[in-house]
């Protein structure tokens, strides 16, 4: 029988990018260890920090006459899965919490500098799973 408190973590990003080719950093981070790439394999419950910075506020979005955004630098989580199990788009969508200096915003699309927590409390994957899939 497999362990089911180990698994493999992965998240997938998407970088927007300017025309200069400027692009934000992105780290993730397990157990304060920063990991070589966007995967990592991790026994339950643990803590990963995906962290994002590199966006000037005053330059990196890029508006039309109108005020709308027509190029802006960001970071966007397409995908998380956990031991091969994605999660669907209403978890990142309303599970995906981006702390900034300026408070926390929801969803994957994260266009300020800041962290996202993905907290990994359940004893096994299919309850950690569970968890995540059940939106309040």
């Amino acid at each position: 029988m497999s362990n089911l408190s180990c698994a493999r973590f992965q998240i997938k990003l998407e970088f927007g990018r300017l025309p200069s080719g400027k692009i934000m950093n992105a780290v993730l981070l397990h157990d304060d260890h920063e990991c070589s790439g966007f995967e990592v394999d991790i026994k339950l419950p643990t803590k990963l920090k995906l962290v994002v910075s590199g966006k000037d506020m005053n330059s990196d979005t890029i508006l039309d006459d109108d005020g709308k955004v027509i190029e802006d630098l960001y970071v966007k989580i397409v995908k998380v899965s956990l031991d091969g199990i994605d999660l669907d788009d209403l978890f990142l969508c309303k599970k995906i919490k981006l702390v900034t200096n300026d408070g926390d915003r929801s969803g994957a699309y994260l266009g300020f500098n800041g962290h996202v927590d993905f907290v990994v409390d359940q004893p096994t994957v299919f309850q950690q799973i569970m968890q995540w899939r059940s939106v309040a």
